[in-house]
């Protein structure tokens, strides 16, 4: 008897408009968001790619080892391959980051500034498909599975046979989960054959277990969405009252929570605004400069005063005045460093804060845990910083060695005393730091994702055991 309800349920939902559109909706969107994750994937690859070689020659161009500081090193940041699926921060974040010496590292250009556009609209990514769209076509498939047959008497008729209501739900819920796998299964198989066929992208074997990963964490979303359906729908006799109820929910934890959850945060947690941050590090390397400048002139004055004109007194002079700079620089180096700290504790709390309150959203939770697996989150963008900051103290330890800035600025005047031109000194860069950028392991990623995966697993079993004696206790 319960193979018969099982299949009732499917040819039901097959020969249904309802179904039908459902299927066409989630076919259409699950293709053409991967399609597009993956054209936009290898757009920024590409990106990357021809950024390194701008890098490259334009350190070609350099006169000096100082003007590698001054200029700075272009350093691109590579696109995670599963982009393809969730775009996360990487959508929004800078392509890469110009690394300088002697001041802050500069973020180069996002997206949305390049295309104001993508502001209005955003990225349209599989994870967007799945928290959204695919979310409500769930319900759409869940609101009158219960509340519907009972309008129309066909539930009585139903339970008037010799069979267990637990059975009957059980029915009604597996054949139900069948025609969404139908209505999903075969898009994401299409879209994963495009990436392959049409863009030559190839996952590693890490990647895969990633993705595969993802996909679970959207089935437990889906099914907790499924399970709040099978509930709402069996605790109202009308299903346009249960819908109601269905899109009430969806809004709250679509929409309405994660946005509470910033806001709340931002009250709790006040964090000051960047531009005055900029203006306390500018005001501290003003002060380090002037006291410099007092130094300088002290030092320059006295030597006027030893009557010491000679080589080696202005061979005295010159490293005197180096060192000078150096002790100025280390001083703006660690006030700033300072400040941009406290700056950056207050705003890993809030964003911590927010995103621990926006967990109560099933979406928000769901978000999160894919964002980490794919490379695409929060963390991947301060890991990056993390190796910039790096990178940059390797950087100066290198031009220091091979002189600083005021061997390189005297070598300057000295060319164009002699009246050489200042062309492309032929730099040896062999030792040149390269960047390098420390991914997050597979293990620490499911580690960090367990939360995330516990909460939407709690709560599809507990809103799967309310439907269940929902029925089973309810009036029919």
């Amino acid at each position: 008897m319960m193979r018969t309800i099982v299949k009732r349920e499917i040819l039901d939902q097959l020969s249904s408009l309802k179904f039908l559109s459902v299927m066409a909706v989630c076919s259409v969107l699950i293709v053409l968001s991967i399609y597009t994750g993956a054209a936009n994937y290898v757009s920024d690859l590409k990106e990357y790619e021809t950024t390194q070689a701008l890098a490259q020659s334009e350190l070609a161009k350099y006169t000096t080892y100082a003007d590698i500081g001054i200029h700075g090193v272009k350093v691109p940041k590579k696109p995670s391959a599963l982009s393809i699926v969730s775009s996360g921060v990487q959508g929004v974040s800078s392509k890469f980051v110009t690394v300088r010496t002697a001041t802050r590292p500069e973020l180069g250009p996002s997206k949305f500034s390049e295309n104001p556009i993508f502001a209005t609209f955003g990225n349209l990514d599989l994870t967007f498909v799945v928290k959204v769209v695919l979310s409500l076509l769930v319900i759409i498939l869940t609101y009158d599975s219960i509340s519907g047959e009972k309008e129309l008497g066909t539930l009585k008729l139903m339970l008037s046979n010799p069979i267990p209501r637990v059975k009957v739900i059980l029915a009604k819920m597996l054949g139900l989960l069948v025609c969404l796998s139908m209505a999903i299964l075969p898009a994401v198989v299409v879209g994963l054959l495009i990436v392959s066929i049409v863009f030559k992208v190839h996952f590693t074997e890490e990647q895969w277990v990633r993705l595969g990963l993802i996909f679970g964490v959207y089935g437990l979303y889906l099914l907790l969405i499924f399970a709040l359906g099978m509930f709402i729908s069996a605790r109202t006799s009308r299903s346009s009252l249960s819908l109601l109820f269905l899109l009430l929910c969806w809004i709250i934890f679509v929409t309405i929570i994660p946005r509470a959850a910033v806001i709340l945060a931002g009250h709790l947690r006040p964090v000051p605004p960047y531009s005055e941050i900029l203006s306390k590090m500018e005001a501290n390397q003003r002060q380090r400069t002037q006291e410099y400048m007092v130094r300088m002139f002290k030092l320059s004055t006295e030597l006027m005063k030893s009557g010491r004109h000679g080589k080696e007194g202005m061979e005295a002079f010159q490293q005197r005045m180096e060192e000078l700079q150096e002790e100025m620089q280390a001083k703006i180096e660690q006030d700033n460093a300072k400040i941009l700290e406290e700056y950056e504790r207050k705003r890993d709390n809030l964003t911590q804060l927010a995103v621990n309150l926006s967990r109560v959203s099933p979406a928000s939770a769901m978000t999160y845990a894919v964002m980490r697996l794919a490379g695409t989150g929060l963390q991947s963008q301060k890991r990056f910083l993390s190796d910039i900051a790096i990178y940059r103290k390797e950087l100066q330890q290198y031009i220091s060695e091979r002189g600083g800035f005021m061997k390189s600025y005297s070598e300057m005047m000295r060319k164009m005393m002699e009246g050489k031109t200042l062309g492309p000194a032929g730099l040896d860069l062999s030792g040149l730091p390269v960047f390098r950028e420390h991914n997050e392991g597979l293990v620490e990623s499911v580690y960090h994702v367990l939360p995330d995966v516990v909460l939407l697993v709690f709560g599809a079993t507990v809103l799967l055991l309310l439907a269940f004696m929902s029925f089973v206790r309810g009036e029919m």
